[in-house]
């Protein structure tokens, strides 16, 4: 399996895909590498907000296991 590596400057309430499906299992490990409190990151499908996106506070990292198809 390739890794791959992506680095992202977000902007406030613009959406952006970050993983992109494939056929296979994916896991993706995102960080947020913002020190600010206030830089929250919400993950979620295209119709993601601050009201149902799982959140990722500043300075934090999870890890998001991805069935194929999914991104």
């Amino acid at each position: 399996m390739p890794i791959t590596t992506a680095q992202f400057n977000l902007q406030s309430n613009v959406r952006q895909k970050i993983v992109s499906a494939d056929t296979q299992q994916q896991i993706a490990v995102i960080h947020n590498g913002d020190t600010a409190t206030s830089k929250i990151i919400y993950l979620g499908n295209s119709g993601v907000t601050i009201n149902n996106g799982f959140h990722v506070d500043a300075n934090n990292t999870i890890t998001l296991p991805l069935d194929p198809g999914s991104d």
